[in-house]
């Protein structure tokens, strides 16, 4: 079977390490590194992914888009999950800043093995924080 025109979406989110739901609560590393782009990019390449995941993604970089999600328990976005409720189920890119958020993408495209990918984009639009538009 030939892969090469086949695409895959890697939504990264709720990455459950150290310990499993820790996005859930306020030791998420979203909110330990928010707003500190570099500073997640070590955090997603030393201690999420293993080498062997990293050489995957290369491998299949040409095929990858990242989606990259926006929840944030704490936050106020254009459609919460119900009303007067959280925007999503975890704390993740929603509560950073847009600018913060543009400079993550700028430089997690160019660090391996993220810089192999199609694409970097954000899902679930319905937890866009009204901050951001």
């Amino acid at each position: 079977m030939d892969l090469s025109s086949i695409f895959f979406y890697v939504e990264f989110y709720d990455f459950w390490h150290p310990v499993a739901f820790i996005d859930e609560t306020l030791d998420s590393r979203f909110l330990l590194y928010k707003n500190n782009p570099s500073a997640l990019i070590a955090y997603l390449l030393n201690e999420v992914l293993t080498k062997a995941t990293q050489d995957v993604y290369a491998q299949y970089g040409k095929q990858l888009y990242a989606l990259w999600s926006i929840q944030d328990i704490g936050g106020d976005c254009i459609y919460p999950a119900k009303a007067g409720g959280p925007c999503g189920a975890n704390y993740e890119f929603g509560s950073w800043s847009p600018a913060a958020m543009n400079e993550f993408l700028r430089q997690v495209s160019g660090v391996y093995p993220f810089n192999t990918f199609e694409g970097h984009a954000l899902f679930q639009f319905s937890f866009m924080p009204n901050s951001w538009m």
